[in-house]
């Protein structure tokens, strides 16, 4: 897990204490007009019983039954204008916390037509919208709103971003969802029908050459128009070799960038082409054009396969028929957790626990395994053979962080995880370490007035890269007193800001201006378990 990603969860993550219930109240209002909103429901994430009231109509709301604590405070959507925000509130024994309120907004929009090569609209067609994070050593890109077209070839997609944020529209045609065992398209390749391929906005068909489409706050863009295009179309050959499972094994094709995944940030469930595995283990699949495609085939339930296999394919110029798939059943994964330095005496029964995210499909988890430190331990259930993500649960010890994730002596923290027989045996080794420090954040406006729910970011000053920046640096929201305190910290200098924006994800716009801002930042030094606190004024900082 990025330690951005870490200080999320521990934040919502935190338990609750005894003591006496309290309650947190405020107003909703509409950010444009100011008028206030009735009816909209609130309710108190992570907590014990979860609380939850809806706005009268001057947008009054109050929560009651709060136990002490520290939780997330979030608006959920209303038909015909839907909005989503979200505060951190930290309530005491007894505590009635005011004026908890929410400047809203609709629900940004982007909407257009999607046209063929002869401006004639296109009905079925899939359009997208793409955002894009760094994660996992590379930009990657994850599905977060889709829609279909109509007859007349319109969509529109309704979502809650961050405004500011870039993102890509992108238009798939669904007629190729499932696919045959052996695709009857002529061997002649004269003979053959163009490929209709999906296409970015405006008619792009690689993400780098596509326009990205930035919305401001409450944003209702039009005209995102989408001409498709039409390459040459050309066929892949595979042999799936499967072993003892000769029955139940599908395939699946897809293009390498975007692939159906979930990232740390979002997404939408989603599943590419594919079809059914005939006995003799041969498919063929046509249509594609010029790109770079993942070939999976896997049998059992696609939540929990039995056995898995994948092979990337690049396709140029010219048909390919030499490729193989092997699937293989799964892989047991043990590991071992080791301090770097003793510890102690205070975490002699400190834990951590493991979870491997598949960073290429939606469906399914990679295992996981809770472990002491030191101690041993078996991810479960046994994962397939694929790439995966390693996530640390929430929420280590005080002091405690993730040093390093090895896998056959090779750092995969914040890099892929790849599972296949030529590692089989590996273990992964966890190294954890017990001298970090915290750093409480206290922002203030001018005359010394807390400054809730401003974003506090805190970056290693030796992160000189987009990407090192993005998988290191830690972005909270401040709670009502102005105040949020970091996760456990490898010691080091780091520079500090705050912030109206909200920079808590990984988009390119995102880390670019953070990089651009560490020539405003403080810089601090964190010591081994050292707790630093300092005061900072608000900047904006825009895109």
């Amino acid at each position: 897990m990025t330690l951005g990603s870490l200080a999320v969860a521990a934040l919502l993550g935190q338990s609750v204490t005894p003591g006496e219930s309290g309650s947190i109240s405020g107003t909703v209002v509409h950010a444009a007009t100011g008028r206030p909103i009735p009816d909209v429901p609130l309710v108190v994430h992570r907590s014990e019983n979860q609380p939850s009231a809806r706005t009268d109509a001057q947008g009054h709301y109050i929560l009651k039954g709060v136990r002490p604590g520290r939780y997330s405070v979030g608006t959920a959507s209303l038909p015909g204008e839907v909005f989503s925000a979200t505060r951190l509130v930290n309530v005491a024994a007894g505590e009635h916390v005011r004026s908890i309120d929410f400047r809203v907004y609709p629900n940004q929009s982007v909407s257009g037509r999607v046209f063929d090569e002869e401006d004639e609209p296109l009905s079925g067609v899939e359009v997208v919208l793409l955002g894009r994070e760094y994660y996992m050593g590379e930009l990657r890109y994850y599905r977060y709103g889709i829609a279909g077209t109509n007859e007349q070839g319109e969509y529109r997609i309704e979502r809650n971003l961050p405004p500011g944020t870039g993102w890509l529209v992108w238009a798939r045609p669904l007629n190729r969802d499932e696919l045959p065992t052996a695709s009857d398209v002529s061997e002649d390749p004269e003979l053959r029908e163009q490929a209709t391929v999906p296409t970015y906005y405006p008619n792009a068909t690689t993400a780098e050459q596509a326009t990205v489409v930035i919305l401001g706050a409450g944003e209702q863009r039009e005209g995102v128009d989408i001409r498709v295009a039409r390459l040459p179309s050309y066929c892949l050959e595979a042999q799936i070799d499967m072993g003892e499972e000769k029955s139940d094994t599908k395939f699946w094709i897809q293009g390498v960038q975007p692939s159906f995944r979930f990232g740390p940030t979002g997404g939408v469930t989603g599943t590419p082409p594919g079809g059914q595995v005939g006995p003799d283990g041969r498919i063929r699949i046509c249509d594609l054009w010029p790109a770079d495609y993942r070939l999976t085939a896997m049998s059992g339930d696609p939540n929990a396969p039995d056995s898995f296999g994948t092979t990337l394919v690049s396709i140029k110029d010219a048909d390919v028929s030499d490729v193989s798939v092997v699937v293989e059943p799964r892989l047991p994964l043990s590991g071992r957790v080791t301090w770097a330095a003793d510890p102690p005496e205070r975490l002699t029964k400190a834990a951590l626990g493991l979870r491997l995210n598949p960073l290429h499909r939606t469906s399914g988890r990679g295992g996981q395994a809770p472990s002491t430190i030191p101690g041993r331990f078996l991810i479960q259930p046994d994962p397939v053979m694929d790439e995966y993500a390693v996530w640390f649960f929430p929420e280590l010890p005080t002091g405690v962080y993730g040093k390093d994730v090895t896998y056959g002596g090779v750092s995969v923290l914040n890099r892929p995880l790849t599972l296949n027989s030529l590692t089989a045996g590996f273990e992964l080794h966890v190294i954890a370490d017990h001298d970090g420090g915290t750093l409480t954040a206290r922002v203030t406006d001018d005359e010394g007035h807390p400054i809730g729910n401003a974003t506090v970011v805190l970056m290693p000053k030796k992160a000189t890269t987009y990407l090192r920046l993005a998988e290191t640096r830690v972005a909270q929201k401040t709670d009502q007193n102005g105040e949020c305190t970091s996760p456990s910290l490898p010691p080091g200098s780091y520079l500090v800001l705050a912030t109206e924006d909200d920079f808590t994800d990984s988009s390119p716009e995102t880390i670019s201006t953070l990089f651009a801002a560490r020539l405003k930042a403080e810089e601090i030094e964190i010591g081994p378990n050292e707790k630093v606190e300092v005061s900072l004024k608000q900047l904006g900082l825009g895109r």
